[in-house]
């Protein structure tokens, strides 16, 4: 099957997230008519794997190869994300370990590209505390995530995304809807209608936070799906790691013809006798070719070898 890329993601563009929800044919349509561009969908971290006790209780939301060729299918670029419960990221070395390794191997069989962004979920408040464990978990999660080639970032509240993102341990910053966790003053359910109001929502979020993506809090399909405004590009998401492996190769440009060569000089000539009578003046001359030439009044008459 031939997947046409669809174009990158700029600021302003709308994805959606989803975990229980399955998208439909006509959901894609939908979704394509409101703008969206891509889908965000989900790993479990450790749990992802079917031999862990908590499988089953999220196999429902995880993401699979087949789904996974569907949305490139339907035009959509994909974000992935890491999350079993809300508060795993505080939990350290050990569970970054596990997570990393069971998450990359899931997407990794679904097909992410090298390069791309896994982002694992802080869905609490975030405590300044917590910090600490959660930089651990990171570090721990992107040592596992290096035999795939991909690379870790944080959902969170802005302040722990902002430092997250600063200090390296987050390549791409997610921030939540909850506003109470970021204090950033941006606002709950914003206009997204437009895309003059986008970029102004985008122009405000650059200033507070270094977030790659908002989620807004706006639903969409029934509160079945999140929306999410990105702030900027490239986030890490599939396409995105793609382009970044095998960049548009630039035709070599044309070589600049050599102008034209300047047309020769006329022959020289040599006058070598000259007279005047009634008719006018008279010379004779030879050119460069050794011929004899006859002019009246400067006006060649006659050219002889």
């Amino acid at each position: 099957m031939t997947v046409t890329m669809p174009a990158p993601l700029r600021p302003g563009d709308l994805l959606i997230d989803f975990s229980m929800m399955r998208m439909t044919a006509a959901d894609a349509v939908k979704a394509k008519a409101a703008h969206a561009r891509g889908i965000i969908r989900y790993s479990a971290g450790a749990a992802s794997s079917p031999r862990h006790p908590s499988y089953k209780l999220n196999a429902g939301k995880l993401i699979t190869p087949g789904e996974f060729r569907a949305l490139l299918a339907d035009g959509f670029d994909i974000v992935a994300n890491d999350e079993w419960y809300t508060t795993r990221v505080t939990e350290g070395t050990s569970a970054g370990a596990v997570d990393g390794a069971v998450a990359g191997a899931l997407w990794h069989t679904c097909g992410l590209a090298r390069g791309a962004v896994i982002i694992p979920s802080w869905d609490a408040s975030p405590s300044r505390l917590r910090w600490p464990a959660v930089r651990s978990y990171l570090a721990a999660y992107q040592k596992e995530l290096d035999q795939f080639g991909y690379h870790a970032g944080l959902y969170g509240g802005t302040p722990v995304v902002n430092r997250m993102v600063a200090v390296g341990a987050a390549r791409t910053g997610w921030r939540a809807n909850a506003g109470d966790w970021s204090n950033d003053g941006l606002p709950y359910q914003p206009d997204t209608s437009t895309p003059a109001k986008r970029a102004a929502l985008v122009a405000a979020a650059l200033k507070v936070t270094k977030a790659h993506l908002w989620q807004t809090g706006n639903y969409w399909f029934g509160q079945q799906a999140d929306e999410n405004l990105v702030l900027r590009a490239p986030l890490g998401s599939h396409c995105d790691a793609v382009r970044a492996a095998h960049p548009p190769v630039t035709p070599p440009k044309k070589p600049t013809p050599a102008p034209a060569p300047a047309p020769a000089p006329a022959p020289a000539h040599v006058a070598v006798t000259e007279l005047v009578d009634a008719t006018g003046r008279w010379s004779w001359s030879t050119d460069t070719n050794g011929n004899l030439v006859k002019k009246h009044d400067g006006v060649v008459v006659q050219t002889l070898p």
